[in-house]
């Protein structure tokens, strides 16, 4: 008896491990494209879009 309820709860916990994952990479993507829609305006250039990226990612090195 005890056996066989293993092998149902297995399932169910790899679904919803997967169901928290997915979730997590959503929210990630949703987060980091709202922080893009903020910085990308139609009024800037890709080159000085490229250059605050740049600006971020070394204010980040430096605070890791």
């Amino acid at each position: 008896m005890a056996g066989e309820n293993v092998a149902i709860v297995r399932p169910r916990m790899l679904l919803i491990a997967w169901i928290v994952f997915v979730v997590a990479v959503g929210l990630k993507v949703w987060r980091l494209s709202l922080v893009l829609r903020r910085t990308l305006t139609p009024a800037m250039g890709l080159e000085q879009f490229r250059h605050s990226l740049e600006r971020r990612w070394a204010s980040n090195r430096q605070v890791s």
